[in-house]
């Protein structure tokens, strides 16, 4: 579909208000023809309880926006009454099953409240992760053009649980410079890791430097600046996992960065003879804005 829309005139109606956002909170805002006529408080109301029935996320958290078009054009011809077009904003922290989850409740709600089938709306994600879009009913992932890399490739049928379960020795652990190609190794050559899968569904990893050193008897008389080090040099956490089509979910309940506790971390997994090559979504810091994405090759131990 190619549209064109002209003169955009934002109409904003409130579910909660912008004082209220919070930087986890999803925020749908909603672009709508003009001939559409509905109550636009009542369809913003009904959305936010509508998304909280399907989700369990709180409907004052749910904030919402309404705008108008005043015209749009598909295929050279005018069309009045559809279609609507939904920008949503998630925090880069939401599962993919979540995220999924709040745009087809999305597009359920407006169906009920507006009238227009669910293959007129189209729907939009901004997060940190991979997009995801709402075409014809069905939540679709695709590649952002400036990330080459953003959708690794991983074989049909991997991961299967028979193949993850175990304990991996980690190999190598790099950075790759999305916009360059670059890749360096993050914590210098030989890091030491281990990552168990068990067949009840658990897991944990730890990672530490190999040049990690104290001059003090035991960690905890070492300086506060050698301390800082030994954990800048050393991460771990462990709790459930889940298998998606493409890789894993981790489900935090313990780590030595406290702000991890409670989040999934998604990862993307194949595998190349007897390695396991696991990837994260495209990163960018306060210190390097290019993306970078985080590379570990593990070896399996048993």
């Amino acid at each position: 579909m190619v549209a064109l829309l002209t003169a955009t005139v934002m109409q904003p109606c409130r579910a909660a208000g912008p004082e209220e956002l919070q930087p986890g909170d999803p925020m749908v805002r909603i672009t709508a023809p003009p001939a559409l006529k509905v109550d636009k408080a009542k369809v913003l109301e009904r959305l936010s309880k509508d998304v909280s029935s399907a989700t369990g996320l709180d409907p004052s958290s749910v904030t919402c926006y309404w705008q108008t078009f005043e015209e749009v054009n598909w295929n050279g011809k005018r069309v009045d009454g559809i279609p609507l077009f939904v920008d949503l904003y998630v925090s880069g922290s939401m599962s993919d099953e979540m995220v999924a989850k709040v745009m087809l409740s999305i597009a359920d709600s407006l169906e009920k409240s507006t009238g227009i089938a669910k293959k007129w709306i189209f729907i939009q994600t901004h997060t940190g992760k991979p997009g995801r879009v709402l075409l014809e009913g069905k939540v679709q992932n695709f590649e952002k053009p400036a990330y080459k890399a953003d959708k690794p490739q991983a074989p049909a049928k991997d991961p299967s649980p028979n193949r993850l379960v175990g304990t991996w020795t980690l190999f190598s652990m790099t950075y790759r410079d999305e916009a360059s190609g670059k890749e360096t190794d993050l914590w210098g050559k030989d890091p030491i890791g281990f990552l168990t899968y068990t067949p009840g569904g658990r897991m944990s990893a730890v990672i530490a430097a190999a040049s990690r050193k104290v001059t003090a008897a035991s960690a905890d008389q070492a300086s506060v600046e050698e301390q800082a080090t030994l954990f800048r040099s050393c991460f771990g956490y462990a709790g459930t996992y889940s298998l998606t089509d493409t890789g894993v979910i981790h489900h935090v309940e313990v780590a030595s960065d406290p702000t991890w506790i409670g989040k999934d971390q998604a990862r993307f997994v194949r595998f190349e003879g007897k390695r396991l090559i696991v990837t994260g979504p495209p990163l960018q810091t306060v210190s390097d804005p290019n993306p970078r994405v985080l590379q570990l090759v593990w070896e399996r131990a048993e």
